[in-house]
């Protein structure tokens, strides 16, 4: 009799034992889903979906469990990784960072790809990696992308679509005991309930995530960090901005995932300092600084197109042209703050060459006519980053933003073009230990007029224009970056041997 029970017993405590001293009610319940009966719960009542409240609850749960995996080390990983067996893989492709990444270290001989997600993650045009490559300009944005059908896509690049069926399917009651079996059928190895939950309300991304298991090691960065709480391998962040200074702190499911990716995270590579936002997550041990790595150092001849632009912007080399090149957003880049800074300038030959795209441009042009400075002012097509990079070659001054802290690739690129940049000051955006860039930082119109005025010589626009690119050359583009960064990584690798 004994034997009788214990045999009807076994898989139920099997199934709660795990979580018991977790004290989680909703997943020993989801965990007993698994193997009881399906009418057991007839008596009660009916499978239902988890409400909105309860899927917060277990996101918050989730993300305040501390820093440990919830499932083993796939037996792959057992193979000691180096640099040269190693294969990464990288998603959230923001602003290209991860696609110049991929490229870069693709040139020192490593196996690393891209992998995109067409349908929502990286659909934003500077997003895609064809825009990094191509020469082309847009009337605007939605006719930019136009341009992907020319783009010899390489074989470092591998696409993925939302599955917005497999989402539809997912919705039932009860479906995350599907997604345990589903999980461990394609990973070998179980997700915890709790993860399970959430994972089914993200199971149509489930084409991007199974590919986690492709690789030793995965990068993300952006939308695609609160998909990390799904990957069983060991894993990297590398934010970007909105990502670590927003995203962990919001009060909803994105939030609690961002937050729980971090905290599982097996290291974070910073560009930038972020301080605040690591100390407020106690995350400042896992942090390794390093720049974002940036694959391409063009040629800088001054060719027929770069003539053209210059030409198109003024008649002589006399003319001061003062490049913006962020996209017309106030809130972020703060565009006004420096129109209002030309208007006072008042130099006689000076031109503002803005770009016309962003959701402030009706505000920027209505702003430029109450300032009087139409006459002034030329508007520049949306521009892919090689033609950028040509616009910045031509400029004589390059302003970026003037809002956020830190830095990113336009102000890199623009420095290796060997042109002075105006831009809020730099001193968090860069790694401890490295030299700052030589930036002129301005928070503010007036000190953003005190440095056009300056650079009205041309003697002090050609010295800093060299510092400025050699700079670039030493801290950015360099083969021992791309080094440090491979090492950091088979590094962190290791630990799960």
């Amino acid at each position: 009799m004994p034997n009788k029970i214990w045999a009807f017993a076994k898989p139920y405590i099997k199934a709660v034992l795990p979580l018991g001293l977790r004290r989680r009610p909703r997943a020993m319940l989801a965990a007993l889903n698994g193997v009881l009966p399906a009418n057991i719960w007839s008596k009660w009542a009916m499978p239902r979906p988890f409400s909105e409240v309860e899927l917060l609850s277990l996101a918050r749960a989730v993300s305040a469990s501390g820093p440990h995996r919830v499932w083993s080390t796939l037996a792959h990983e057992k193979v000691r990784k180096t640099a040269e067996n190693i294969k990464m893989g990288f998603y959230g492709n923001m602003a290209n960072n991860h696609y110049c990444a991929v490229k870069a270290l693709r040139k020192m001989g490593c196996d690393a790809e891209l992998v995109l997600e067409d349908a929502i993650l990286d659909t934003y045009l500077m997003n895609r990696p064809f825009w990094q490559d191509l020469d082309v300009e847009a009337p605007a944005v939605e006719d930019a992308y136009a341009f992907e059908k020319d783009w010899p896509q390489p074989a470092c690049v591998r696409r993925t679509q939302y599955d917005y069926e497999l989402a539809e399917r997912f919705e039932a009651p009860a479906a995350h005991i599907r997604v345990r079996n589903i999980y461990k059928e394609h990973f070998g190895q179980d997700i915890a309930p709790d993860s399970a939950v959430l994972l089914a309300r993200h199971m149509g991304y489930w084409p991007y995530i199974k590919t986690f298991r492709r690789y030793d090691i995965c990068f993300f960065s952006s939308a695609a960090i609160p998909l990390a709480v799904f990957c069983p391998i060991p894993f990297i962040i590398i934010p970007t901005g909105g990502d670590i200074n927003l995203m962990p702190f919001w009060e909803n499911l994105q939030g609690f995932l961002t937050k729980a990716a971090y905290i599982r995270a097996d290291g974070i590579f910073s560009h930038d300092c972020y301080a605040d936002a690591l100390r407020r997550m106690a995350l400042t041990h896992k942090t390794t600084a390093i720049p974002i790595i940036n694959a391409y150092s063009p040629p800088l001849e001054n060719g027929e197109r770069i003539r053209e632009i210059r030409s198109s912007w003024a008649a002589d080399r006399d003319t001061l042209c003062i490049l913006g090149v962020s996209r017309q957003n106030w809130e972020w880049k703060g565009n006004d703050v420096l129109l209002r800074a030309f208007a006072k300038f008042g130099y006689p030959k000076a031109k503002l060459i803005l770009m016309h795209w962003g959701q402030d441009l009706e505000k920027t042009k209505e702003t430029i006519a109450k300032l009087g400075l139409t006459a002034k002012i030329i508007w520049e097509p949306v521009s892919s980053r090689p033609r950028l990079f040509q616009k910045m070659i031509a400029a004589d001054v390059v302003c970026d933003q003037f809002v956020m802290g830190g830095f990113g690739t336009s102000i890199v690129e623009s420095l290796l073009a060997g042109t002075p940049v105006i831009s809020r000051d730099p001193s968090n955006g860069h790694p401890p230990g490295q030299s700052p860039p030589p930036i002129l930082p301005a928070d503010d119109e007036e000190a953003i007029l005190q440095h056009l005025r300056a650079l009205t010589d041309f003697s002090v626009r050609e010295e800093l224009g060299r510092r400025c690119r050699e700079w670039a050359l030493r801290e950015r583009y360099s083969d021992e970056l791309v080094r440090d960064f491979v090492q950091h990584t088979v590094t962190i690798a290791g630990r799960h041997i």
